[in-house]
């Protein structure tokens, strides 16, 4: 009767963990479906910084301007080699606080926001890929 117990307890655990990934993933499509109907695309030359602690960070560089916004990807890893070795993202929000990437061809979609930390982010505005 005892292994019962225990048992019953590693799957509330395993219900509790895949409930709350399950609550982030349909928040953040959330997010960008809401993204994607507020904004429009616009196409950006990118650098793509590898990743360290977390995704992998882009420099949106807007034509015609000497100005560079930060995004971090945030994602499954498994999505990550999606934004590596684009020269062009298309990008959904507002540069420097979110929105939505996407290759040229739109597929797949994933969601960049800005880097919190002041010094984290003034560094990956100087750094290049």
């Amino acid at each position: 009767m005892k292994w019962l117990g225990s048992t019953m307890a590693g799957v509330w655990v395993l219900f509790i963990g895949v409930s709350l990934f399950g609550i982030c993933m349909a928040y953040n499509a959330a997010r960008m479906r809401s993204q994607l109907r507020r904004y429009p695309w616009k196409p950006y030359a990118v650098n793509v910084l590898p990743p360290g602690l977390g995704g992998p960070v882009v420099q949106l560089r807007p034509t015609g301007s000497e100005s560079v916004y930060i995004q971090s990807v945030v994602s499954l890893n498994l999505r990550w080699h999606h934004v590596q070795g684009s020269s062009t993202l298309w990008f959904c929000g507002i540069p420097g606080r979110g929105g939505v990437l996407a290759r040229p061809g739109g597929e797949p979609l994933l969601w960049g926001r800005r880097i919190r930390i002041q010094r984290l982010r003034h560094w990956h505005e100087r750094a290049s890929a």
